[in-house]
């Protein structure tokens, strides 16, 4: 959708995250000499966001701010939410009437999940979610829920 962007992002376990940076490159508190996670993470979205705006600004000829200051983000406490949420994302495109078809949605992790080519993505971990390839597909068949039940967690 060319005017706006959703993303799904999970968050490794604090031991992950140690060996991925490195202790020494996250935030501490400096009393406690305990690393600052929700301000670990809210950096790391800070500089996603801002490196988007600025490539987007530069490849458009554009200055000024892309996103709106409050942005929406709701942790996915459950199996169920997070199945819900992935095919809302995937559904997306043509809820905006962009295409009449996840397949044909270039930009999405849909491809890339349905296919055995080498990904970045957790393809197992979030095919397991779903009970499987074929349960993915056909699962993503129906209509999605509205947004509003999302919001509000009636799934």
């Amino acid at each position: 959708m060319p005017n706006h962007l959703h993303l799904l992002v999970r968050i490794k376990e604090e031991h992950e995250l140690k060996i991925a940076w490195g202790v020494k490159n996250t935030p501490y508190n400096s009393v406690t000499k305990e690393v600052n996670w929700p301000a670990f993470i809210s950096r790391a979205f800070g500089n996603l966001y801002s490196s988007y705006s600025q490539a987007f600004n530069r490849q458009q000829n554009r200055m000024g701010s892309l996103f709106m200051p409050n942005f929406k983000r709701r942790e996915v406490d459950n199996e169920d939410y997070l199945v819900q949420l992935i095919h809302y994302i995937h559904a997306n495109p043509i809820h905006h009437g962009f295409v009449n078809s996840m397949d044909r949605w270039e930009f999405s992790s849909y491809h890339a999940l349905k296919s055995v080519k080498p990904t970045n993505l957790k393809r197992d971990e979030v095919l397991e979610y779903f009970g499987g390839i074929n349960e993915f597909v056909q699962f993503h068949a129906q209509m999605p829920i509205s947004k509003k039940c999302l919001d509000e967690g009636e799934f």
